[in-house]
């Protein structure tokens, strides 16, 4: 029975949770609860929010250190003042990152750290700064206001032109990860197009900027990788080990002589991985009745599909 008893007991405290918020100045350092020399503790639930000190200021952060116990003992960067906001990223592990830029109306950053029963390590370091950025540099990505159907209808084609029917998509949600897929506004900036679609081998709402890091390096829990797509395959020369692929597929009846599209193809292999890896993008038009298949999205004057391979500038390539 003392056994039991014992067991019981330990049982119980292992549910001690120690629940901690607070904030955190521009300039300032973030500490796990372990301070500069000490491991943090375990049951941690520790939120931090750091909001800009003026107007138009983002906040911005980069880790100077960071080791937890791997997959157990995270640590989650809410773009935002709430946890209600998009994850910017979870880490765990051993992370050295490049740094990340709220792009939240607030201008803020939300931390959430979580320990578990056992294990700990040094814990994490936060450098944070704020920064002016112009809001109209950015694309707005919205994932809620518009299902694939409608992206399709009333985004892409949105014209008496044509006849759509049949609309199929895939991405990161049909795996258990995240959604490639999502409607941008150009918010009347500068950027070439007022509005379009996003397809993403990542989360879509990353594609907002600025970029900070790798999107789909899988250190996040909900950026498991998925499948490639053989279309994509057989389009683009080279591209063999084929991930993580964004697709719609439909079927359109047109009611005019030509149709057109506009695109930009944008790629985190640029600068780091140009020369062994390449991402790439097909627009495919297959004739029902008699099959052939047609890639409409070339490099212009050329017969190159797109990829990193075709679309790159020499002067930043040097040792490819």
């Amino acid at each position: 029975m003392k056994r039991l008893a014992i067991s019981f007991c330990l049982f119980l405290l292992s549910f001690n949770f120690i629940y901690a918020q607070g904030t955190a100045a521009c300039g300032s350092v973030i500490y796990d609860s372990g301070g500069i020399n000490g491991n943090y503790g375990n049951n941690e639930i520790i939120t931090t929010t750091v909001f800009p000190d003026n107007p138009g200021e983002k906040v911005r952060f980069v880790f100077s250190y960071f080791e937890t116990e791997d997959t157990f003992d995270t640590l989650t960067v809410y773009n935002g003042d709430t946890t209600a906001a998009a994850v910017l990223g979870t880490f765990s592990g051993n992370v050295i990152s490049t740094s990340i830029t709220s792009t939240h109306p607030t201008g803020a950053l939300t931390f959430v750290f979580e320990s578990d029963s056992t294990i700990n390590y040094g814990g994490y370091e936060i450098l944070v700064s704020c920064l002016q950025i112009s809001e109209g540099q950015y694309v707005s990505v919205d994932q809620s206001t518009y299902n694939v159907d409608q992206l399709v209808e009333d985004i892409l084609i949105n014209s008496s032109c044509a006849e759509i029917s049949n609309i199929i998509y895939s991405t990161g949600t049909n795996y258990g990860s995240s959604n490639g897929i999502g409607y941008f506004s150009g918010n009347n900036s500068t950027f070439p197009f007022a509005e379009g679609l996003i397809l993403s081998t990542g989360d879509a709402l990353l594609a907002e900027g600025p970029e900070q890091f790798v999107q789909n390096d899988f250190s996040n829990p909900s950026e498991l990788p998925w499948p490639g797509d053989q279309d994509l395959i057989n389009a683009v020369p080279n591209h063999v080990d084929s991930n993580d692929a964004t697709f719609i597929q439909f079927d359109f009846t047109p009611r005019a002589s030509a149709i057109s599209f506009n695109f930009i193809f944008a790629s985190e292999e640029y600068g780091e991985y140009q020369c062994d890896f390449t991402d790439a993008f097909a627009f495919l038009l297959t004739n029902n009745q008699t099959g052939q298949t047609t890639n409409l999205a070339l490099v212009p004057g050329s017969t190159d599909p797109i990829s990193v391979f075709s679309v790159r500038d020499r002067l930043f390539n040097p040792s490819c």
